[in-house]
């Protein structure tokens, strides 16, 4: 026993041995959240590259009706145009 500190060794090394199982508890416990973490990022990723490809999908929808409509209005000139010279000749 230390003069300065009265405690026995024996509490002292059932306090370490507490103290380790404990530690060894919380370095599982980091392992398990190290591996969530991971799953974590790969879900993340994974729904990114679908954000970006619905993103794509949706900007190619949205030009669908503009490209309908420039056809219908240059079909329509053409057709115009067909009946003015067939009117003119």
């Amino acid at each position: 026993m230390n003069e300065k500190y009265p405690v026995s060794r024996d509490l002292c090394e059932v306090m370490t041995e507490r103290m380790e199982t404990r530690l060894n508890k919380h370095g599982e416990t980091l392992d398990e959240l190290k591996t969530c973490a991971v799953r974590l990022t790969e879900i993340a990723e994974a729904h990114n590259e679908k954000l970006s490809d619905y993103g794509r999908r949706l900007g190619t929808l949205e030009r669908n009706p503009a490209r309908f409509l420039e056809r219908a209005v240059t079909a329509l000139l053409t057709a115009l145009a067909a009946a003015l010279v067939a009117t003119f000749i």
